[in-house]
């Protein structure tokens, strides 16, 4: 899926994280799937990680699927494929996981790919039981063979995007224009369609997202809430704005208020369902909220993007009172209700 014209599309989302500090040791291997593999090794000084996932991609819960089989015909099942690295020194501040994300279509991941990945993970596999002293040789040489990994890949690949996921959660995708895809790739604009330049860009968003919640699956482990709270967080489009004086500035802003009112919404859903699942849930969203709102407000301390923040009228500690009053009613009801059928 080759991006259209010279525009690099650029998306920002947040993998939730309630300490505000992801570990990256367990990236690739955050959650059990099936058809997944994943290598972590980490040096004296650096971290490497190469995870590989068989995945359908209609099977997020996006309002788009009839749109996804459109472009990609149909064709089922699809590999997606992490290789990063980042800083594994505790005194480094900047200690993102910086990588690739790979879409591949299953015939050219069975026929094509899968030997050249298995081939640098075994490697990285080898280092895992090793001391720090011996991994130099790790330090030295895999950077190189992992990036090479990248280069050739990228011609074999349905989708690539680099991305960048900071500690605090904050991911970033950006899809390069200059990408030469494999020429089976799906395409974004079908033959002989005619289509606007803000449809093409949505068509993007929608893969990219996709490849998001693969990030985000490989990243982070659901411990506070039901799996399918998640669902909520996306991807969202970075714009440009403009201060003023007229000039440019990507807005830093918008993409965390979709995410922040996403949150919100899942957080009061106990509304309309009051079960005792619910109520756990919208507690555990509601831990979530607290966090991004305090990663936020650090992040915008400067520039255009402070001028305006992400704040909301909500009342936080109202509003997990209320849940927790809810939630404990909901189990003096139902204990009632067991010791009547007892009796």
């Amino acid at each position: 899926m080759e991006p259209r014209r010279t525009t690099n599309y650029k998306f920002k989302a947040w993998i939730p994280t309630i300490t505000g500090r992801i570990s990256f040791s367990t990236f690739g291997r955050a959650n059990p799937f099936p058809r997944s593999f994943a290598e972590n090794v980490a040096d004296a000084d650096t971290r490497y990680a190469i995870a590989f996932h068989e995945r359908r991609l209609l099977d997020a819960a996006l309002p788009f699927k009839d749109l996804l089989a459109l472009i990609f015909n149909n064709r089922g099942r699809f590999v997606f494929v992490a290789i990063g690295e980042c800083s594994d020194d505790p005194s480094d501040d900047d200690d993102a996981m910086v990588g690739k994300v790979f879409i591949f279509t299953k015939k050219l991941w069975t026929t094509e790919v899968q030997l050249a990945i298995d081939k640098v993970a075994h490697k990285l596999g080898e280092a895992r039981g090793q001391s720090w002293k011996y991994k130099a040789p790790l330090r030295a040489g895999h950077h190189k063979s992992q990036q090479e990994l990248c280069d050739s890949l990228i011609g074999r690949c349905a989708f690539v995007a680099n991305f960048k996921i900071e500690r605090n959660g904050v991911t970033e995708l950006v899809i390069p224009s200059d990408a030469i895809l494999h020429k089976d790739a799906p395409k974004f604009e079908l033959k002989d369609e005619q289509i606007t330049d803000d449809e093409y860009a949505h068509r993007v968003h929608i893969v990219a997202a996709q490849a998001f919640f693969f990030l985000r699956d490989i990243t982070h482990t659901h411990l506070h809430h039901s799996a399918k709270s998640d669902l909520i967080v996306d991807a969202y489009p970075v714009e440009v704005s403009y201060d003023a004086e007229g000039k440019p500035y990507e807005d830093d802003v918008r993409w965390r208020r979709f995410t922040l009112r996403a949150l919100y919404r899942a957080a009061v859903s106990f509304k309309k369902k009051r079960h005792s699942a619910t109520f756990a849930s919208c507690l555990g969203t509601l831990n979530y909220v607290v966090a991004f709102k305090k990663i936020s407000n650090a992040q915008l301390s400067g520039g255009e993007n402070s001028k305006t923040g992400i704040s909301d009228g909500f009342d936080d500690e109202s509003l997990r009172s209320t849940i927790q009053a809810l939630q404990d009613a909901k189990s003096v009801s139902l204990t009632a209700t067991i010791r009547a059928v007892e009796l």
